[in-house]
């Protein structure tokens, strides 16, 4: 197949002019896909491909799709536009669920708790003010999102407090804080955050879970010195910026900490005794790396960005990474729980993006289209099996 047939075929799909059946050899090649494979090998392209047309339904036109594109040219076509960015058209199910037990996304969820006490659920409240509270006031200014407003400095700022907003399992939300930074916090997590930032004070919020973070500078723009560094201290670590565009996954069921730089620079600091606040040397991270924190140890590693906020974007993307991590992952979005029949699976790579406002088993059929796993839904349970 020469490169311009390859490229029409991707063009006809990305436009949605190709048939069902086109789209699904298509997708679940690519699904099948192994990225450290940058070359495949004739046998390798008919083994897929076996595979890929025992899961296909069985379209009128199946066997003419099979004439026009065979399978190394779907391959082909695959090979020369990965990068370009290929998604996942939501797959027929084969995973095994109870017509009654079907489990979606949630998306907007999250609790306030104010300074004074004061509790509001965000999911329930509507779009306007939702208090005023020394000099400062929150909004309520889409679903989804809040923003925090200084409209008295001198009263806001001799008298500060600390919110905590706080998403569920299945949740999350945005929030403006009150020096203009923007926080995403995904599901399971929590931030908590001074009501204002004094101009002669470092900002530091406390972080529990995941969240992507925009910082924004704050201080005398013309003197480097007078910025007021911007500070998110996670479990067993503390990453120090001005101003900069980074992500930061720290649950307490996960064995790392993962901080990954999108824009500017940031220094992460290990914290030997997080109960004394007593630091290791830390590393600065440049765009596009990631820093791993695991046992007080911090190591550094290049990535794509994209992977660490495809959360952010709507998406679940994975890349050659151990089952039992994605299911981590997957629970904590649709707020299920995992058994596994066969724990050696979870030690299996798996690869692939789909959006997560989809069904859990939208996900988990692509999950099986890639490796030899099958899963089983009972309830809010999941079971994994071979």
């Amino acid at each position: 197949m020469q490169k311009e047939e390859a490229k029409q075929l991707l063009l006809r799909y990305s436009a949605g002019n190709c048939s069902e059946a086109e789209k699904a050899l298509v997708e679940r090649y690519y699904m099948l896909y192994n990225e450290s494979e940058p070359a495949l090998a004739e046998d390798r392209v008919e083994e897929l491909g076996r595979r890929i047309y025992a899961k296909l339904p069985k379209y009128n036109d199946q066997m003419t799709v099979r004439k026009l594109w065979p399978m190394r040219w779907v391959a082909a076509a695959i090979i020369a536009v990965l990068g370009i960015g290929v998604v996942f058209y939501k797959s027929q199910q084969s995973v095994t669920i109870p017509a009654d037990q079907v489990i979606s996304a949630y998306a907007n969820k999250a609790v306030l708790k104010l300074a004074s006490g004061k509790i509001i659920n965000l999911s329930d409240a509507k779009n306007g003010v939702l208090a005023n509270e020394s000099g400062l006031e929150i909004t309520k200014i889409k679903d989804g999102e809040i923003l925090y407003k200084i409209i008295d400095e001198k009263s806001g700022i001799a008298s500060i407090g600390y919110n905590t907003i706080s998403t569920p399992k299945g949740g999350q939300y945005q929030i403006s804080l009150s020096d203009g930074s923007k926080v995403w916090l995904n599901a399971a997590s929590s931030l908590t955050y001074p009501s204002t930032f004094p101009l002669s004070k470092a900002r530091k919020v406390t972080l529990s879970g995941e969240a992507y973070f925009e910082i924004t500078r704050m201080g005398d723009k013309n003197h480097e010195l007078t910025k007021v560094p911007f500070a998110v201290v996670t479990k067993g670590q503390e990453v120090e910026v001005l101003g900069t565009h980074f992500n930061i996954s720290a649950y307490s069921n996960d064995l790392n900490v993962k901080t990954t730089l999108l824009e500017g620079i940031v220094r992460v600091v290990p914290l030997v005794d997080s109960d004394k606040n007593s630091e290791k040397d830390g590393i600065t991270l440049r765009p596009n790396q990631q820093s791993v924190l695991v046992d007080h140890t911090l190591k550094i590693k290049e990535i794509d960005p994209d992977e660490a906020v495809a959360w952010k974007n709507g998406e679940f993307m994975f890349r050659n990474e151990p089952l039992e991590n994605i299911m981590r992952e997957v629970a904590r979005w649709y707020d299920i729980e995992v058994v596994y029949e066969n724990k050696l699976v979870g030690k299996e790579l798996f690869g692939g993006t789909i959006s997560r406002f989809g069904k859990v088993s939208e996900v988990l059929t692509m999950l099986e289209l890639t490796g030899d796993v099958h899963f089983k839904i009972e309830g809010r349970k999941v079971f994994v099996t071979k």
